[in-house]
């Protein structure tokens, strides 16, 4: 079994300079626009992490898994997000860890497809 390794709390994270370089990458990235409402709130942009990896410093995740949002945005995408988080869960809960397994392969399969196709586009 691997051993996770520990991160700084992640109000420590934030003020990390390496958080800040990551955000401002992916700010710069974003014209300094919210991705989801498209309005440019440079003061209260935000990054929002669609999926925390265990052990991972915030600045490590791929930057595929985050985006760049103002607060409202932030605050909507994140409550919709839990709310599939949980139905999934549900779902999903009593089933054997091979259907587990199949449904997550096949999930990352559709979103790597989903990508492509955007690219393409």
């Amino acid at each position: 079994m691997a051993i996770e390794q520990r991160q700084p709390p992640y109000a420590d994270q934030l003020q990390d300079p390496r958080w800040q370089v990551f955000r401002a990458n992916l700010i710069s990235r974003a014209l300094g626009l919210c991705q989801d409402c498209r309005k440019p709130k440079v003061e209260w942009l935000t990054i929002h992490h669609c999926f925390y990896i265990s052990g991972t410093a915030i600045w490590d995740h791929p930057e595929d898994l985050c985006l760049v949002l103002c607060w409202e945005c932030h605050q909507k995408r994140q409550r919709a997000e839990e709310a599939a988080h949980v139905a999934v869960a549900r779902l999903l809960r009593g089933e054997p860890i091979e259907l587990l397994e199949q449904v997550a392969w096949n999930l990352l399969d559709g979103a790597a497809r989903q990508e492509r196709e955007r690219g393409v586009e």
